[in-house]
């Protein structure tokens, strides 16, 4: 049995009872060759649709930007696949939906339209596909679509075949290459809101008995949604910072998204939120305390589509304020008087305290800075050098500092003082006198230090009830300038008196010779010498003998330091012989000691004798020198002569031998001696005193041996 289904195309059914094509398998089939393909681009309105809530759950699980989402749908021996890329969008993304016919039977079969039913809310931009379609009854005779493919009120876009001339989409038999395959692309709305979306399609068949419509909406194992945009945030800012100055906190949403940023500091919220604008929101923030701040940035956004998002933390060394520190002070100062202590805070506005030392102790207590300045009142106990400091401690937000040393001289207040002196205006060398010093006020404390000729004697004197002494003795002769120096204790200033001349005559001794024992009527000699005790000079003046308090003589002018006069002694007795010692300037006067003369009448049986000085008449200072004398009288001599140089004895006693009798002597200074010599006598021989003789002692020339000469006349 012959029938038409729709269009009038004959059908029959085969041995199952199917309709079949009559054209199919016999002369008359649908050249594959004749097939025209066709890509169909249909630009759709746009709609807005209305989606689920937010946080609904997409179907199967879907996550966002899950890659694909697959499902197929079966129908007449025909099956419809679609994929849906990407499976979970995000508002604003590109959607496409791609949907595959296959024929899975052996006979060829056509399709009237495809309906695709995008997730809700999904805008129509195109579609595209590779379809293989007739025109009229000549399957071989293909022609475009000339239809309009539209989304409709439902969100639903039909593609359709049929219209007042056949125009049919082959789908070729056993899954044959020649079959419809249409992609649908879609655009998310920027306002849809989050949450799965159901999706599905159906097809119609062309049958001759009536057309076969299968339907697939919703697809219950496509699982598509719409996830919110999720969105990254990044704060900036500077690696470092100071406390109390502003500092520039930006941070980036991206993508760029509508709503605020709150800027946090270590999870503590900085001010209020900041809007975004172009993707970014920026703050001012100013830290109040330093060290490690550890900055966030937290978007918000302002669509319930978009997702929120926190930056990683950023970390901020916050640095208190840097300050400097100076000092200022007087450069002097005197104890128990008050003076004023200042330091400055640079910059002014430091908050803080000012601690101020004195040689690294504190003195008083913290002093508060105002207006970048610290002052405070000191008085110094003790004298000498203070070095002065200050020491900063900053409030929150500025740091510490120390100010350079300064030093202050601190004295004790003085008293003025005056010093006068007393001395001898003559002495002696060799004689101790006393130096006296008077200090006024007498409360002065202090040492007193004499000096002569501007050279210090002994050691400083401590005054004591404004007095100090000392005794001195003068070793030189002279005009010698004594003064007296005070050397105030802290609190007293030093004072001078001015010199005192003191006149020192060299001290001499007067040295006496005289003979032991002398006879009446017989000349002898008187000898003194005057040495200096101290120093090299030689005195000069004149020598006074005495003989019991009597002058013997007119005074005799010294030679050489030395004074000799012959005497002859008229009454028998114990003589006391002195000499008396009148100094020229420079000198001071001396007595000898008493030396007795035993005098006694001559005896008629001795025999007279005489004694010369037989030496050479020089000599030379440092170099041993022979004296000689030779004693003459009588045949047999006895007794001893002793040497004199001037009143001085040389040596001891010499014994006479074959009357001659030498000494060697070595003349320790230059200039004239005068030598003399006293016979002692002996039993049956008188004693007698020489002449004096004059030895020059000099620096230089030999040691003279020769003789006095002739003895005549002696």
């Amino acid at each position: 049995m012959t029938t038409r289904g729709r269009g009038g195309w004959p059908t029959s059914k085969d041995g199952l009872g199917r309709h079949r094509d009559p054209h199919e398998g016999k002369g008359f089939r649908m050249s594959r060759s004749r097939m025209r393909l066709l890509v169909s681009t249909v630009v759709a309105g746009a709609m807005t649709m209305a989606a689920a809530g937010v946080g609904q759950i997409a179907l199967g699980g879907a996550v966002a930007n899950a890659t694909t989402a697959t499902a197929t749908v079966s129908g007449s021996g025909l099956t419809a696949t679609k994929t849906v890329t990407p499976a979970v969008a995000y508002p604003g993304d590109t959607v496409t939906t791609t949907i595959e016919v296959v024929n899975n039977e052996g006979i060829v079969k056509y399709l009237n339209f495809l309906t695709d039913y995008p997730p809700a809310g999904y805008v129509l931009q195109s579609v595209t596909g590779t379809v293989y379609r007739g025109t009229g009854g000549d399957l071989n005779d293909p022609s475009v679509f000339d239809g309009t493919a539209t989304q409709a009120g439902d969100g639903s876009v039909r593609v359709r075949w049929t219209d007042a001339t056949l125009r049919l989409a082959k789908v070729e038999r056993n899954n044959g290459p020649v079959h419809p395959t249409l992609t649908f692309t879609y655009t998310v709305p920027e306002d849809a809101t989050p949450g799965p979306r159901s999706t599905g399609l159906d097809f119609q068949m062309y049958n001759l008995f009536g057309d076969e419509t299968t339907t697939g909406n919703p697809m219950p194992d496509l699982a598509v949604s719409v996830a919110a945009t999720p969105t990254t945030t990044a704060v900036s800012a500077p690696a470092t910072a100071q406390v109390g100055v502003p500092t520039t906190l930006t941070a980036t949403v991206t993508p760029a998204k509508a709503g605020t940023i709150q800027f946090k500091d270590g999870g503590a919220d900085i001010g209020a939120p900041v809007p975004v604008s172009d993707g970014t929101a920026s703050v001012d923030h100013t830290f109040d305390a330093p060290g490690a701040h550890e900055i966030t940035a937290q978007f918000f956004p302002s669509a319930g589509n978009v997702e929120g998002s926190t930056s990683p933390p950023q970390t901020i060394d916050v640095e208190d304020i840097a300050t400097s520190l100076s000092v200022t002070v007087p450069a002097e100062a005197l104890t128990d008087e008050e003076i004023t202590l200042t330091a400055n805070v640079e910059p002014q506005n430091a908050a803080g305290s000012v601690q101020f030392q004195d040689n690294g102790t504190d003195i008083g207590v913290p002093v508060t800075v105002v207006d970048g300045a610290a002052s405070m009142q000191h008085t110094f106990t003790t004298d000498g050098t203070h070095s002065i400091t200050a020491v900063f401690t900053g409030d929150s937000g500025f740091s510490g500092s120390t100010a350079p040393a300064q030093t202050v001289n601190v004295s004790i207040p003085v008293v003025p003082t005056s010093t006068t002196l007393t001395v001898p205006q003559t002495t002696v060398t060799g004689e101790q006198v006393e130096f006296s010093a008077q200090v006024s006020p007498a409360d002065a404390q202090g040492t007193v230090q004499f000096t002569v000729g501007g050279v210090s004697v002994g050691d400083p004197v401590e005054v004591v009830n404004g007095a100090a002494s000392m005794s001195f003795t003068f070793a030189d002769a002279g005009q010698h300038a004594v003064a007296a120096d005070f050397f105030g204790a802290t609190g007293f200033t030093d004072s001078s008196a001015p010199p005192s001349t003191v006149t020192v005559d060299a001290a001499t001794v007067t040295l006496l010779g005289v003979p032991g024992s002398a006879t009446t009527g017989v000349e002898t000699a008187l000898s003194a010498t005057v040495q200096a005790l101290s120093g090299s000079a030689v005195p000069a003046g004149s020598v006074q003998f005495f003989d019991g308090g009597v002058a013997v003589g007119a005074p005799t002018v010294l030679t050489n330091g030395s004074a000799s006069v012959p005497h002859t002694f008229t009454t028998v007795g114990t003589h006391q012989i002195t000499a008396v010692f009148t100094p020229e300037a420079g000198f001071a006067g001396s007595t000898s000691v008493q030396r007795p003369v035993t005098v006694s009448d001559p005896d008629p049986s001795d025999v007279p004798s005489s004694v010369v000085i037989t030496s050479s008449p020089s000599a030379t200072v440092g170099v041993p020198l022979t004296l000689k004398a030779q004693v003459i009288g009588a045949p047999v001599l006895p007794g001893t002569v002793q040497f004199f140089d001037g009143g001085v004895e040389i040596g001891d006693p010499v014994e006479v031998v074959d009357g001659v009798v030498e000494l060697v002597y070595t003349f320790d200074s230059v200039g004239p001696h005068q030598i003399h010599v006293v016979y002692s006598g002996g039993l049956g021989v008188e004693g007698s005193t020489s002449q004096v003789q004059v030895l020059e002692v000099s620096e230089s020339g030999g040691v003279g041996t020769g003789s006095l000469g002739s003895l005549g006349g002696l």
